[in-house]
């Protein structure tokens, strides 16, 4: 009986580890970025190349730009947006802050979209804002896609300079719309 026990918290374990197996975060490419997404509620960690995401996490990742040797920050901003109303300012997942202010001066490169939800009707403009002034780093995400978008261009910054992302939903009369927007600031 006891022996019958064993083999079945054995058994047991193993299809538990097979079937929980985390993610890994893109497989080990050096060249990338890579995160994992809370699910739940978009909280991002930046991770190595190798490192799992948990099954509550979705990976992400996105083209450094930047030599391995170059300082710099990567900055986060994200959420969920149903349509209608005034274009939404937004900087990262679940804070409510609109605008965050740079903590030095730099230039901002490299920025990414990931939409992993949209069905959306209309096009969506998506506009990195510096002192509340459109700048270059801008693009439509086509209605319903969520493919990854690469906004090519720079922006350079100054310490203390208002930096938001803004999401014009003005064009779209149904749907929801959940993004990831990522950047470099070198």
């Amino acid at each position: 009986m006891a022996q019958r026990r064993f083999h079945r918290r054995v058994i047991g374990a193993a299809v538990s580890v097979l079937f929980t197996l985390p993610l890994l975060a893109d497989g080990g490419d050096p060249t990338l970025i890579h995160a994992c997404v809370k699910k739940v509620n978009g909280q991002v960690r930046i991770v190595q190349p190798a490192d799992p995401c948990l099954p509550s996490e979705v990976s992400v990742h996105w083209a450094a730009g930047a030599p391995a040797t170059a300082a710099g920050s990567i900055m986060v901003h994200g959420g969920g947006f149903g349509v209608g109303g005034a274009p939404v300012n937004f900087v990262h997942f679940g804070a409510g802050v609109p605008v965050y202010r740079s903590p030095r001066a730099g230039v901002i490169q490299n920025m990414r979209i990931l939409v992993t939800t949209n069905t959306y009707n209309g096009s969506t403009p998506v506009t990195l804002m510096v002192n509340g002034v459109a700048t270059s780093l801008t693009t439509v995400i086509p209605a319903g896609s969520t493919a990854d978008i690469n906004v090519p261009g720079t922006v350079t910054i100054g310490d203390g300079d208002r930096i938001s992302v803004v999401l014009d939903r003005g064009a779209s009369s149904a749907g929801f719309l959940e993004l990831s927007v990522a950047y470099e600031i070198q």
